[in-house]
């Protein structure tokens, strides 16, 4: 329980973060101002509008349009292959999955022809996500199986322990969750192998939350836990409010309904002030059922309408 508050107060702000991203938009635009090929300024534009994925993916989509036609202009064809995807992760990030996955496809169609495995792979995991996304679950495990494939055949165990974690949560989308624990574990094993503490904290993250769908809870909390702790010493604050998330879902399925709260808003505070719209929905519909669970039905009905409208604003 210490444990757990001590991490309420480490969340605190994040400027820290918007301050990197600042200065990684800085310094591309130093080198988009000073290079003379439109390759590169191709490439640049494509970096730049990465930055924008979560803050302003309508910023990033422009951008990243500027870059595609200036590739289609000179007929590059790596230009062409990143401009599509970082389209394609706006639309998603947007919620628009039919015009992502129109890009993700153009630069997956693309990497073929480059033979480019790396960036293969990235496209099959990002359609992967987004058909289990839209319901589509044969069509999300194919992408990931193919996407394991390939990194097994050259022997990438991160891209390894990716895959496997992406099929984990296509089982979790289905309900199963004995398959997902299955390919959770594989995937634990893998990222402690290799000392990635970041991947052990997002396994045991995934891990707690199908114990907490099957009513472990008491087992859910113990896991959670375990992922609270990396990520505090990582100093993860966006982790730190991801897993809090699942966490304040814990509580209240336990009936330990200010506890809930409490992790529900710290998770909120941070979300919100990353503008992360796909991660506050969520949150906010958690508040809503903790409070009519408590009993607040008037303060229930205010984070339903708030999640429900945000939902619909995203749609757009």
């Amino acid at each position: 329980m210490r444990k757990i508050f001590f991490a309420l107060l480490f969340l605190g702000s994040v400027p820290i973060v918007l301050a990197q991203n600042k200065r990684v938009l800085d310094s591309l635009s130093q080198a988009y101002l000073h290079t003379r090929h439109d390759s590169s300024k191709s490439l640049i534009l494509s970096s730049i509008s990465q930055q924008y994925r979560i803050s302003k993916p309508d910023t990033g989509i422009y951008i990243g349009e500027k870059a595609l036609q200036i590739s289609e202009k000179i007929g590059f064809d790596k230009g062409k292959n990143n401009a599509c995807y970082v389209i394609g992760t706006m639309y998603e990030a947007k919620g628009n999955y039919t015009q992502a996955l129109s890009y993700l496809q153009k630069s997956l169609a693309l990497s073929e022809k480059l033979k480019n495995d790396r960036d293969i792979i990235k496209n099959l995991n990002q359609l992967g996500s987004i058909y289990g996304e839209l319901g589509n679950f044969t069509k999300s495990l194919e992408n990931h199986q193919r996407a394991l494939d390939i990194d097994e055949k050259a022997g990438n165990l991160q891209g390894v322990s990716r895959s496997l974690n992406n099929i984990g949560n296509t089982y979790s989308s289905q309900g199963e969750s004995e398959k997902a624990l299955e390919y959770y574990y594989k995937c634990l094993a893998i990222k402690e192998k290799i000392g990635d503490k970041q991947g052990v904290a997002r396994s045991l993250h995934n891990i707690g939350v199908i114990y907490d769908a099957q009513g472990k809870t008491e087992k859910a909390l113990e896991t959670l836990q375990k992922g609270l702790e990396i990520r505090d010493k990582l100093g993860d604050k966006r982790g730190v409010a991801s897993i809090l998330s699942s966490i304040g879902a814990v509580y209240r399925n336990q009936g330990k309904y200010d506890l809930s709260l409490e992790c529900y808003e710290k998770s909120l505070e941070v979300h919100e002030k990353l503008n992360e719209k796909k991660k506050i929905v969520p949150i906010l519909n958690g508040i809503a059922q903790t409070y009519q669970k408590k009993g607040d039905y008037q303060k229930s009905i205010s984070y339903a309408e708030r999640s429900l409208q945000m939902s619909e604003a995203m749609q757009t």
